[in-house]
Protein backbone atom coordinates (compact mmCIF):
# COMPACT_ATOMS: atom_id res chain seq x y z
CA UNK A 1 0.00 0.00 0.00
CA UNK A 2 1.69 3.32 -1.03
CA UNK A 3 1.24 6.56 1.24
CA UNK A 4 0.05 9.61 0.15
CA UNK A 5 2.19 12.76 1.11
CA UNK A 6 -0.93 15.19 2.28
CA UNK A 7 0.14 17.36 4.49
CA UNK A 8 -1.75 17.12 7.87
CA UNK A 9 -5.26 19.01 8.00
CA UNK A 10 -5.66 19.25 4.25
CA UNK A 11 -7.93 17.03 2.11
CA UNK A 12 -6.84 15.01 -0.72
CA UNK A 13 -7.36 15.58 -4.11
CA UNK A 14 -7.93 13.43 -6.86
CA UNK A 15 -4.09 14.66 -8.25
CA UNK A 16 -2.83 13.10 -4.83
CA UNK A 17 -4.33 9.89 -5.73
CA UNK A 18 -3.38 9.83 -9.44
CA UNK A 19 0.45 10.48 -8.47
CA UNK A 20 0.08 7.77 -6.15
CA UNK A 21 -1.55 5.39 -8.65
CA UNK A 22 1.60 6.57 -10.89
CA UNK A 23 4.24 5.42 -8.16
CA UNK A 24 2.55 2.00 -7.58
CA UNK A 25 1.36 0.75 -10.58
CA UNK A 26 0.55 -2.59 -8.85
CA UNK A 27 -3.47 -3.16 -8.14
CA UNK A 28 -4.31 -3.31 -4.58
CA UNK A 29 -6.76 -6.14 -3.28
CA UNK A 30 -8.10 -7.21 0.03
CA UNK A 31 -5.48 -9.82 0.92
CA UNK A 32 -3.03 -6.48 0.95
CA UNK A 33 -5.02 -5.06 3.51
CA UNK A 34 -5.33 -7.77 5.84
CA UNK A 35 -8.81 -7.98 5.17
CA UNK A 36 -9.53 -4.63 5.53
CA UNK A 37 -12.76 -2.85 3.20
CA UNK A 38 -12.22 -0.33 0.70
CA UNK A 39 -14.07 2.39 0.88
CA UNK A 40 -13.25 5.94 -1.85
CA UNK A 41 -10.10 6.45 -0.69
CA UNK A 42 -10.46 5.58 3.39
CA UNK A 43 -9.81 1.78 4.35
CA UNK A 44 -11.98 0.27 7.09
CA UNK A 45 -10.09 -2.03 9.35
CA UNK A 46 -12.09 -4.65 12.08
CA UNK A 47 -13.33 -2.40 14.35
CA UNK A 48 -14.03 -3.33 18.21
CA UNK A 49 -16.24 -1.84 21.19
CA UNK A 50 -15.39 1.36 21.95
CA UNK A 51 -14.31 2.67 18.70
CA UNK A 52 -16.09 5.61 17.25
CA UNK A 53 -17.43 5.14 13.32
CA UNK A 54 -19.08 6.79 10.66
CA UNK A 55 -22.19 4.90 10.04
CA UNK A 56 -25.24 4.69 7.32
CA UNK A 57 -28.64 4.25 7.91
CA UNK A 58 -31.21 3.22 5.00
CA UNK A 59 -34.33 4.81 5.48
CA UNK A 60 -37.73 5.52 3.08
CA UNK A 61 -37.06 8.56 2.18
CA UNK A 62 -32.74 7.85 1.53
CA UNK A 63 -30.02 7.50 3.62
CA UNK A 64 -28.84 9.74 6.40
CA UNK A 65 -25.00 9.80 8.06
CA UNK A 66 -24.79 8.91 11.77
CA UNK A 67 -21.35 9.31 13.96
CA UNK A 68 -21.88 6.74 16.78
CA UNK A 69 -19.46 4.35 19.20
CA UNK A 70 -19.90 0.67 19.36
CA UNK A 71 -21.25 -0.60 22.60
CA UNK A 72 -20.53 -4.05 21.20
CA UNK A 73 -19.99 -6.88 19.26
CA UNK A 74 -23.96 -8.69 18.78
CA UNK A 75 -23.77 -12.80 18.80
CA UNK A 76 -27.07 -12.40 16.69
CA UNK A 77 -24.90 -12.71 13.78
CA UNK A 78 -22.22 -12.52 11.98
CA UNK A 79 -21.07 -8.74 12.01
CA UNK A 80 -23.69 -7.51 13.55
CA UNK A 81 -22.97 -4.90 15.80
CA UNK A 82 -24.70 -2.46 18.80
CA UNK A 83 -24.04 0.89 19.35
CA UNK A 84 -24.76 4.58 20.67
CA UNK A 85 -25.25 7.59 18.10
CA UNK A 86 -24.63 11.54 18.48
CA UNK A 87 -26.68 14.21 17.04
CA UNK A 88 -25.16 17.76 16.00
CA UNK A 89 -25.63 20.28 18.41
CA UNK A 90 -28.28 23.34 18.48
CA UNK A 91 -25.30 25.32 20.09
CA UNK A 92 -22.53 24.97 17.27
CA UNK A 93 -22.85 22.96 13.86
CA UNK A 94 -19.15 21.17 14.30
CA UNK A 95 -20.13 19.99 17.89
CA UNK A 96 -21.60 16.83 18.22
CA UNK A 97 -23.44 15.71 21.89
CA UNK A 98 -25.48 12.26 22.90
CA UNK A 99 -28.87 12.88 23.15
CA UNK A 100 -30.68 12.90 26.26
CA UNK A 101 -32.56 9.92 25.19
CA UNK A 102 -30.27 7.24 24.35
CA UNK A 103 -29.53 6.48 20.20
CA UNK A 104 -29.02 3.19 20.51
CA UNK A 105 -28.90 0.93 17.01
CA UNK A 106 -27.99 -2.13 16.34
CA UNK A 107 -26.13 -1.86 12.62
CA UNK A 108 -23.62 -4.28 10.47
CA UNK A 109 -20.04 -3.81 9.53
CA UNK A 110 -21.05 -3.35 5.91
CA UNK A 111 -23.11 -0.23 6.77
CA UNK A 112 -19.67 1.41 8.77
CA UNK A 113 -18.60 4.07 6.28
CA UNK A 114 -15.48 4.72 8.24
CA UNK A 115 -13.37 4.17 11.24
CA UNK A 116 -13.01 7.70 13.18
CA UNK A 117 -10.18 8.79 15.46
CA UNK A 118 -11.41 9.38 19.20
CA UNK A 119 -12.74 13.15 19.54
CA UNK A 120 -12.05 15.45 22.06
CA UNK A 121 -14.33 15.89 24.88
CA UNK A 122 -15.01 19.13 26.81
CA UNK A 123 -18.41 19.35 28.67
CA UNK A 124 -19.95 16.49 26.94
CA UNK A 125 -19.67 18.01 23.63
CA UNK A 126 -17.46 15.93 21.35
CA UNK A 127 -15.33 17.46 18.32
CA UNK A 128 -13.91 15.30 15.64
CA UNK A 129 -10.98 16.64 13.63
CA UNK A 130 -11.60 16.56 10.84
CA UNK A 131 -15.73 16.83 10.89
CA UNK A 132 -16.99 13.74 9.79
CA UNK A 133 -20.46 14.77 8.55
CA UNK A 134 -19.61 17.12 5.73
CA UNK A 135 -18.21 14.62 3.66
Amino acid sequence: MKRLNVPVGHSVTLADLEEADDDNSESSTEDEHNGEVETGIEFIQNFKEGDWVKVKFSYDKGIKVYIGKVTEKLDTGKDKYNGTFLRQSNKCSDILVFPDVPDVYNFSSSDVLAVLKPPTVQRGCYAFKPYPLTT
